[in-house]
């Protein structure tokens, strides 16, 4: 488990780290247009 931990803050291959910006930039895109469409309700 903290062995996965350790992987997951620090990831040995760059695909993790691609993917995990990846990950980082969707979910901040989604609570940007959620708070968007809050503002425009």
């Amino acid at each position: 488990m903290i062995g996965d931990r350790i992987n997951l803050i620090r990831p040995d291959h760059s695909m993790d780290t691609i993917s995990l910006l990846t990950v980082a930039k969707l979910i901040f895109l989604k609570i940007t247009l959620i708070v968007y469409a809050l503002l425009l309700l």
